[in-house]
C-alpha cells in the first residue's frame, strides 16, 4: 500500500522523521552488501539480480505516461538484459568501488538494476551512466542516496554479467496469460508487466478506483483493508491506497477523512463493494501483456512446454 497524501502533521509524523533521520545517519555504516536488502517486502531475499537497459530518457517518469516507470513498458522498450553471475557478492564488489552520496536530485535514466526472489521482484535501483562523463550513477529510487561508481568498473561488470533474451505476450484471454504466467513460475523464469494492463492480471479479472470518505475513522491510522475483509470477509481482493485527506477541526477532532485506492477484483465484488460514503468508478476488466525473461535455450524449451501443454 502506498501513502501520498496527509494533511495535518501529528506528533506521529515528528516521531517518524526523527527516527527516519536516525534511521538514514544509521544506514551510512552499514556494510555495502546489506544495501540492496533495505527494502525487502514479505521476507524477500535476493537470489538474483537483473539488468535491463533502454535508450537514455531524462529523469525517472515518462511525460507522455506521466507516474509510468520507464522500465514498465508501453510496449517493452528494453535494449539489452543481463543476469549477475555471481548475485550478491558481485554486486557487493562494485558498490565496495564506489563513493556514497546523499540525496540524488535529477539524475538521468537509462538502466535499471532489479533485485528478485526467485521470480519476483522486490526492490530495484536505477542508473545512470549519461551526465558525468568517466562516472556512473546507481541510485535508490527515491533518490534517498547513490553511488558513484567509476564508468571503468561498470562496464567490466556487465561484461562479467549473462545476456538474456524476451518473449513477449498480449492476451485478452486471461485463462491462457495464467497458463503462460504459472508456468513461467514453475521454470523460475521472471515476467515483467505492460503498465498498459493491471497489475494484478494473473490474480483478477479486472479493478475499479474510488474515493471513500468517512468522518468516523482516520484512514491514516486505521487499516482500511483489513476494515474492508471484516466487511466481505467471501471475496478476495488487493487495495492500492493513492492519496489520503485528512480534516480536522481546531479541537483536533475528526472532520473528514477522504482516500483515494485502486481496488484489484473480480466483478462481483465491484458490484457489491460500498463502505463509508464510496464513490466507485468504471469497473475495467483487464488484458495481460507481459514478456517472460531467460536465455534463448530456456525461451525455447519454455515454448515447447506451452505448445505440449496445450
Amino acid at each position: 500500500m502506498r501513502f501520498i497524501l496527509k494533511n495535518k502533521p501529528t506528533s506521529s509524523f515528528y516521531f517518524i522523521l526523527i527516527s527516519s533521520s536516525l534511521l538514514f545517519s544509521c544506514k551510512e555504516k552499514e556494510d555495502t552488501k546489506k544495501v540492496y536488502q533495505a527494502y525487502e517486502k514479505n521476507n524477500s531475499s535476493c537470489n538474483r539480480i537483473l539488468i535491463f537497459s533502454q535508450d537514455s530518457v531524462n529523469g525517472y517518469y515518462d511525460e507522455e505516461h506521466l507516474n509510468y516507470s520507464l522500465f514498465d513498458y508501453h510496449p517493452f522498450n528494453n535494449k539489452e538484459i543481463y543476469e549477475v553471475t555471481r548475485t550478491t557478492k558481485q554486486f557487493d564488489s562494485l558498490l565496495k568501488t564506489g563513493k556514497k552520496t546523499g540525496y540524488c536530485c535529477c539524475p538521468k535514466t537509462n538502466y535499471k538494476i532489479s533485485f528478485y526472489d526467485s521470480t519476483y521482484e522486490f526492490d530495484k535501483y536505477l542508473v545512470d551512466t549519461i551526465s558525468i562523463n568517466d562516472k556512473v550513477i546507481i541510485y535508490q529510487k527515491s533518490f534517498q542516496f547513490s553511488y558513484h561508481i567509476d564508468k571503468n568498473d561498470w562496464n567490466k561488470f556487465l561484461k562479467n554479467s549473462k545476456q538474456l533474451s524476451f518473449k513477449e505476450y498480449k492476451t485478452s484471454d486471461l485463462v491462457k496469460a495464467r497458463r503462460v504466467y504459472e508456468l513461467s513460475k514453475k521454470n523460475n523464469l521472471p515476467i515483467i508487466t505492460a503498465n498498459n494492463t493491471s497489475i494484478e492480471w494473473m490474480n483478477f479479472n479486472g479493478s475499479f478506483d474510488a474515493e471513500i470518505i468517512s468522518n468516523e475513522i482516520e484512514f491514516e491510522n486505521d487499516d482500511l483493508e483489513n476494515i474492508i475483509k471484516k466487511k466481505y470477509p467471501h471475496y478476495k481482493f488487493e487495495i492500492e491506497e493513492e492519496a489520503i485527506d485528512v480534516e480536522h477541526n481546531q479541537n483536533d477532532d475528526l472532520v473528514e477523512s477522504k482516500i483515494q485506492v485502486t481496488v484489484y477484483c473480480n466483478e462481483d465484488f465491484y458490484k457489491v463493494f460500498n463502505i463509508f460514503k464510496t464513490k466507485k468508478y468504471k469497473y475495467i476488466k483487464s488484458d495481460a501483456q507481459f514478456c517472460v525473461i531467460g536465455t534463448k535455450d530456456e525461451l525455447e524449451n519454455f515454448e515447447e512446454k506451452l505448445l505440449n501443454d496445450n
